[in-house]
């Protein structure tokens, strides 16, 4: 059920947007490695510890956009454990979530599968 005096509460975080537009910023970052290094046996070590940032960046800016929007005033936000299964699927609860509560969104997850 949506309430109307939460269709006026801010849900856009600069967290959230981070994480729908980490796939582009993932790109770049790629790219500047690959034209950089070239393929070189310091590129292929660097791949996995750069997955391994990519996820932990990802978990800390779920925690950051689940206190935030609790701080906003939306009980009961998509909490910050389901970025643990990757952000697609953390973006997609938390649009779900707030969507259910507020009417709306959706926006972040969208511009993430858009980019990815």
């Amino acid at each position: 059920m949506q309430n109307a005096g939460l269709s006026t509460v801010p849900i856009s975080t600069v967290p959230v947007w981070i994480m729908a537009l980490f796939p582009l910023l993932q790109l770049v970052v790629v790219l500047l490695l690959v034209t950089g290094f070239g393929s070189s046996a310091g590129t292929e070590l660097l791949m996995p510890v750069m997955l391994v940032v990519i996820y932990l960046a990802m978990v800390a800016l779920a925690f950051g956009d689940y206190l935030i929007l609790r701080r906003s005033g939306i009980a009961g936000p998509a909490h910050w454990t389901w970025s643990l299964l990757t952000a697609p699927v953390y973006l997609f609860v938390r649009a779900t979530v707030l969507t259910r509560r507020t009417g709306r969104g959706f926006g972040p997850v969208l511009v993430w599968f858009a980019l990815a």
